[in-house]
């Protein structure tokens, strides 16, 4: 179960790191949250759902690796949480980073 959940985790992040790289690439700037960040975070996310998609798949129906349970809501046969996963974290993430930051009245400095 451990190796699942890293091997899971190490997983996320590569696909984090590709997809934050594909989007700098297509929107040529590697701060695109901050230059570009609605048109980053739509190609963020159409990468991020296409590989997730892709992958489940692969794993799910082609190698077996792993199941869905009867619990786990499908699109088009694929599970709603991974795919969620990488819509929501993207937008949260960009939407994060465009906020202004608040500024503590108790703190001395900016």
């Amino acid at each position: 179960m451990t190796y699942a959940v890293a091997h899971c985790t190490a997983g996320d992040a590569l696909i984090a790191l590709v997809t934050y790289l594909v989007t700098a690439t297509i929107t040529r700037s590697l701060s695109w949250p901050h230059t570009r960040p609605w048109a980053g975070l739509a190609i963020a996310v159409l990468a991020g759902v296409a590989y997730t998609a892709f992958s489940e798949w692969r794993n799910v129906y082609r190698l077996g690796y792993w199941a869905y349970t009867d619990a786990m809501p499908l699109v088009l046969g694929i599970g709603l949480s991974p795919l969620m996963q990488w819509v929501v974290v993207p937008a949260l993430i960009v939407v994060g980073l465009r906020l202004p930051a608040v500024q503590c009245s108790q703190c001395r400095h900016g």
